[in-house]
C-alpha cells in the first residue's frame, strides 16, 4: 500500500506541475491557475468531512478500488484532452473539481486503513512513513514532471498521472483489509460530535488552526511554479520577474538597463543586446557579444552577476517589439549609485541592481513629481564590499 500510494502520489504531483504550465502557457496569466489550484483543493473543504464519515461507514477495499479507478479514468480523459490543444482553462478547472471529490472520498479511506494493516506498536512508525511518502512525492514528482514535459510534452506528465493510479489498485486487490464493524450513527451527528471534540481541545484545535493555515496559504503554492519558472529562468531573469506582470499594461513604461562596464564604445562590457548581435549559445538564439568569425567574446562587468555575454530570449523579443526600453550603466555608474543609496538611506545594494538605481538617478530629475517608479533592488550588497572597496581604493 505505501509503494502504491507513493506512485499515486508522485502522478498527483506530476499533473499539478503540469497543468500549472498548460495554463500559464496557454493564457499568461497567473489569476487562471489560481482559479485550478482552488478547484482542486476545494471538494476536500467542502466534502471532506463527509467523506471522512463515510470512511466508516463504506467498505473501504471497494472505496479504494472504485475511487482510483475513477481518478485514473478522469487523469486519462485529460491527459486526451490537453494533448489535442483544445483545453480551456474553464474546463480543466471543472475537471480538477470532479477529481478533487473522488480524492475527497478515497483519501480518508485510505488514511483510515492504515492502522488496520500494522500491529499497534509500529503504528507511530507506519504514520511516520505514510507522511515521508506524502512530502516525497511534492519533491520528486515536480522534478519528474519537468523532466516528463521536456521529452514527451505536457501529455506524458499527465499519462504519468494516470498510470500511476495502477499501481493504488493492485495494492488494494492484493492487501488484505482487516475493516471493524461499520459506524451506524447518523453522519451529521457524527461529524458534530468530531467538532465538538476539536473545539474542547487545546491541543487539536491548535494543530486544526495549523493545518488549515499551511493548507490555505503553502499548498497552493507549487501551482505557481510554471509561472515562476517561465518568468524567472534564464539570462536577465530579476527584471523579466519586474516586467511580466505588466507586460499587457500599455501604460507602464519598463526600462532594462545593462551593464555597460567600462562603456559601450569599448570591447570591455556585457551590453549585448546594445552592442552584440543574434547568434546561438547554450541552446538559445538571442543577442550575443561575438566577433567577426561568430566566437563568442569576453564580457565585462564589475558586478559578477552581469558579467555575461548574452541576454535572456524573452529579453531579445521585448528589445525587437519595442515593449521596453534597453539602455545601459558602467561600473563607474553603478559605483555611484552604490555609494548614494548607502550614504542617503543606510542600505547596501548589490551591484547589479545598483546599476539600475544609476538609470534611476538619471531620468528621475526630469519626471513629474507624481509619476510613481518602481525599481528591482534585487540583492543586497554584502557580498560586494571588497569589490567596491578595492575599486575605490579603500582599505578594510
Amino acid at each position: 500500500m505505501w509503494g502504491g500510494a507513493l506512485l499515486s502520489n508522485v502522478g498527483t504531483w506530476m499533473e499539478t506541475v503540469a497543468l500549472g504550465y498548460y495554463v500559464a502557457d496557454s493564457t499568461g496569466k497567473a489569476s487562471w491557475l489560481a482559479i485550478v489550484a482552488a478547484a482542486g483543493f476545494l471538494p476536500g473543504a467542502i466534502i471532506g468531512p463527509v467523506g471522512s464519515a463515510m470512511a466508516d461507514r463504506l467498505r473501504r477495499r471497494r472505496v479504494l478500488a472504485v475511487g482510483s479507478t475513477a481518478s485514473g479514468l478522469i487523469a486519462a480523459a485529460l491527459a486526451l484532452w490537453v494533448g489535442t490543444g483544445n483545453a480551456t482553462p474553464a474546463g480543466i478547472a471543472v475537471v480538477a473539481f470532479i477529481a478533487g471529490c473522488v480524492s475527497a472520498f478515497t483519501f480518508p479511506s485510505f488514511q483510515t486503513t492504515l492502522p488496520t494493516l500494522v500491529p499497534r506498536d509500529q503504528l507511530v512508525a507506519a504514520v511516520g512513513l505514510s507522511n515521508a511518502q506524502w512530502n516525497i512525492g511534492r519533491v520528486v514528482g515536480p522534478a519528474l514532471a519537468a523532466i516528463a514535459i521536456a521529452l514527451g510534452g505536457i501529455q506524458a506528465a499527465l499519462w504519468c498521472n494516470a498510470a500511476s493510479y495502477l499501481a493504488v489498485v493492485v495494492a488494494v486487490v492484493r492487501v488484505r483489509f482487516q475493516q471493524p464493524v461499520g459506524e451506524r450513527r447518523p453522519i451529521f451527528g457524527a461529524l458534530a460530535d468530531g467538532f465538538r471534540f476539536a473545539r474542547n481541545s487545546p491541543a487539536m484545535r491548535s494543530m486544526l488552526v495549523l493545518m488549515v493555515a499551511t493548507i490555505a496559504i503553502a499548498s497552493p503554492f507549487i501551482a505557481f511554479v510554471p509561472q515562476m519558472a517561465t518568468t524567472v529562468l534564464g539570462g536577465g531573469s530579476n527584471a523579466m520577474g519586474l516586467f511580466f506582470p505588466f507586460l499587457d499594461e500599455p501604460s507602464v513604461e519598463m526600462h532594462g538597463v545593462e551593464a555597460a562596464g567600462h562603456g559601450v564604445d569599448t570591447h570591455q562590457h556585457a551590453a549585448s543586446l546594445s552592442k552584440g548581435r543574434p547568434g546561438i549559445l547554450h541552446g538559445n538564439k538571442t543577442y550575443l557579444l561575438q566577433d567577426a568569425d561568430g566566437q563568442i567574446t569576453e564580457a565585462h562587468s564589475i558586478s559578477a552577476g552581469l558579467d555575461y555575454p548574452g541576454i535572456g530570449p524573452e529579453h531579445a523579443w521585448l528589445n525587437d517589439v519595442k515593449r521596453v526600453t534597453y539602455v545601459h550603466a558602467t561600473d563607474t555608474d553603478a559605483l555611484e549609485a552604490f555609494q548614494l543609496c548607502a550614504k542617503l538611506e543606510g542600505i547596501l545594494p548589490a551591484l547589479e541592481p545598483a546599476h539600475a538605481l544609476a538609470h534611476v538617478m538619471r531620468i528621475a530629475p526630469g519626471m513629474p513629481k507624481d509619476k510613481l517608479i518602481v525599481m528591482n533592488m534585487c540583492g543586497r550588497g554584502d557580498k560586494d564590499i571588497f569589490t567596491v572597496a578595492d575599486a575605490l581604493k579603500v582599505t578594510l
